[in-house]
């Protein structure tokens, strides 16, 4: 459900590795944690190699969040949405926590 692997092109999803989880959790009468939809160290190459503005990095941000939330939603229960959010300094997105939990707000 990691960023890298839902989103490895730009605004192309994949979320088969994280349907297999939610399938198998739900066969099992298991809960489903989402893990994580924004983490450093969990970025897509295309994403972290791009030059991008803060205005794209913010939508490209978005877009990722709400499109991830929608695809799950009724799914998954929780979220860890910003995964060490403070330990990453020089992330492209200075606001990644604050535009993720708007977003989850406004889809959960």
């Amino acid at each position: 459900m990691k960023f890298n692997t839902t989103e490895t092109a730009p605004h192309q999803f994949d979320f088969c590795e994280g349907d297999v989880i939610v399938r198998y959790a739900q066969t099992n009468g298991m809960k489903v944690r989402g893990h994580t939809l924004v983490w450093h160290n969990a970025l897509p190459p295309w994403l972290t190699s791009g030059n991008y503005t803060s205005a794209e990095a913010a939508s490209l941000l978005q877009e990722h969040i709400t499109v991830e939330l929608s695809h799950y939603k009724g799914q998954v229960g929780e979220w860890d949405v910003v995964n060490e959010a403070i330990a990453y300094r020089r992330s492209i997105w200075p606001d990644a926590f604050v535009l993720a939990y708007k977003a989850g707000q406004q889809l959960y």
